[in-house]
C-alpha cells in the first residue's frame, strides 16, 4: 500500500538550492477537496433558506394576527367548543374543483387579487384596496368542488364594493349561530374530519342540531408553516 505523498522542502537556515531529506506531507485530492468546499456550501444555502422560510413565515403570521376579523357575541364556552352568533356578511366567493389542498392555494390567490385590485373590472382596478378579513371560510360546495369565501370589511356593500371579474361572486350569508372547534396545523381532510367528528359529538351532548356541511376557519395564508397555522371547523346550528 503506498504511503503519504512526499514534497521536497528547503529548511528555512539554508539557501534554496540545499536540500535535505524529504519531509512526508499530507495532502488531499483535489477532489476531496471540492467535495467538501460543495458540501459546506449545500449545508450553508440550506441553512440560510430555512431562515428565510422561516422569516417570512413568522411575519405573515405576525401580519395576520392583526388583521380584522368579524364581530361575533359568543354564547356558550365549552373549551375547547364555543358557540358563536354572527351578524349578517358579505363574502367573496370562488368555488373550484380538484384536490382540497391545491383548490385552497389557487383560490386564496384569486381572492386575494380581487382584493387589492387585479381581478376586478379594468374600470375599477384603481379603487380602494380592501384589507384582507379573516378567517378565510372553506367548505365543499354542491357540485363536488370546493367553496372559498373571504368576509368583506364592515362598512362595505354591494353598493360600493369593486365588481370581481368572472368566477368570484359577492354573496349575502344572513345572521347565523355556529359551533366552533379550534386546532392548529395543517388543516388536511383527515384531520379536518376527526376535528368535525368530536365538534358533531358535542353538539350532539348539547341538545344542538346542525345545518348544512361543516366550514374549515382558515385564519392564515397557505405560506405559513403548517405549525404556527391557527384554524377551526365551524357548523351551523339549526335556529330553537
Amino acid at each position: 500500500m503506498p504511503g503519504p505523498a512526499t514534497s521536497w522542502v528547503a529548511r528555512p537556515t539554508e539557501s534554496p538550492g540545499c536540500l535535505r531529506e524529504p519531509v512526508p506531507t499530507l495532502c488531499a485530492r483535489p477532489e476531496t477537496a471540492r467535495g467538501k468546499v460543495a458540501v459546506v456550501s449545500w449545508k450553508r444555502r440550506a441553512v440560510r433558506t430555512a431562515a428565510l422560510a422561516s422569516l417570512a413565515g413568522t411575519v405573515w403570521l405576525l401580519r395576520e394576527r392583526a388583521a380584522p376579523r368579524p364581530h361575533h357575541r359568543l354564547i356558550l364556552s365549552d373549551e375547547p367548543f364555543e358557540l358563536r352568533a354572527y351578524p349578517p356578511q358579505l363574502v367573496a366567493a370562488i368555488s373550484h374543483a380538484g384536490a382540497r389542498h391545491t383548490v385552497l392555494k389557487r383560490a386564496y390567490s384569486r381572492l386575494s387579487r380581487y382584493l387589492d385590485g387585479r381581478d376586478r373590472v379594468s374600470s375599477e382596478r384603481r379603487s380602494a384596496r380592501l384589507p384582507m378579513m379573516v378567517p378565510v371560510l372553506h367548505s365543499r360546495d354542491g357540485e363536488g368542488g370546493w367553496r372559498t369565501c373571504v368576509l368583506m370589511p364592515e362598512g362595505w356593500g354591494r353598493e360600493n364594493l369593486p365588481s370581481p371579474l368572472a368566477g368570484i361572486t359577492l354573496e349575502a350569508i344572513p345572521p347565523r349561530t355556529v359551533a366552533v372547534v379550534p386546532f392548529r396545523g395543517s388543516p388536511d381532510e383527515r384531520g379536518m374530519r376527526r376535528h368535525e367528528d368530536s365538534l358533531r359529538r358535542w353538539m350532539e351532548e348539547r341538545g344542538l342540531r346542525p345545518i348544512g356541511v361543516a366550514e374549515h376557519a382558515c385564519y392564515n395564508s397557505p405560506t405559513v408553516p403548517p405549525p404556527l397555522r391557527h384554524n377551526e371547523v365551524w357548523v351551523q346550528v339549526a335556529p330553537g
